[in-house]
């Protein structure tokens, strides 16, 4: 048996009771924060006075989807060796999809407490709510497939490594936001000089200046999709 849309759509919500507590569950990402200094008027953080590099934030994300990726790993496991329903393992992908959903926008708005007090808090959360809830109602929708018997345990396997991609896609929309409250009205793309390409991204790719909602972007569009390593610089 699956969830209804209801339940999954409850189990998207993101409640204002919950924040304090998965705002903890990320220690590296806590530790990040705790760290750095967040401007919003730049949407960039600085440590000891310093730019921190942007390659930092990449590899918080990697580990951040890596520790997605683990736990997903472990649920599904537990299912395929008949532990778990494919209900609580659903309610396992949900629960820890919202923890990492708050962590990256934790992330992106410089922590909780500069999130609180930003007045665009609501409508922030309404944008990952909204972001986290198509997410599940995608893993919903295949869980019906594995119910009926038409997705076999390997392909149920690799479809929670792709769930667990959406970290990237998440953090870009957010960054973008982000930019646009922060009055900036112009964006540039750049590949990743030490990545692999798909197809699409060197079209996408922006060296001048250019209004914000031309660019495409990083993650959608593209063969890529939660792996592009492309980045945008906003101004």
């Amino acid at each position: 048996m699956v969830l209804s849309l209801d339940e999954v759509d409850s189990l998207g919500t993101i409640r204002a009771e919950d924040l304090r507590r998965l705002a903890q569950a990320s220690p590296r990402v806590k530790r990040f924060l705790d760290e750095s200094v967040y401007n919003p008027e730049t949407g960039g953080y600085t440590r000891n006075g310093e730019a921190v590099p942007y390659a930092e934030i990449q590899a918080l994300l990697e580990f951040e989807q890596q520790r997605l990726n683990l736990r997903f790993e472990d649920a599904t496991t537990s299912y395929l060796d008949g532990e778990t329903t494919l209900e609580e393992w659903e309610r396992k992908v949900a629960g820890e999809s919202k923890t990492a959903f708050v962590i990256i926008t934790l992330l992106v708005f410089g922590g909780l407490a500069l999130l609180s007090r930003n007045p665009q808090s609501r409508q922030i959360w309404k944008q990952t709510g909204e972001t986290l809830r198509e997410h599940l109602r995608g893993v919903n929708g295949f869980s019906m497939h594995v119910e009926s018997g038409d997705r076999s345990a390997k392909q149920l396997q690799a479809y929670v490594g792709y769930k667990a991609r959406g970290i990237r896609p998440l953090y870009a929309k957010l960054r973008k936001q982000a930019a646009i409250s922060a009055g900036f009205t112009e964006a540039r793309r750049f590949l990743d000089p030490s990545s692999q390409h798909c197809p699409q991204c060197p079209g996408y790719e922006r060296f001048e200046w250019v209004p914000i909602d031309e660019i495409v972007p990083v993650g959608e569009a593209c063969d890529c999709q939660g792996r592009c390593r492309c980045r945008v610089q906003y101004r």
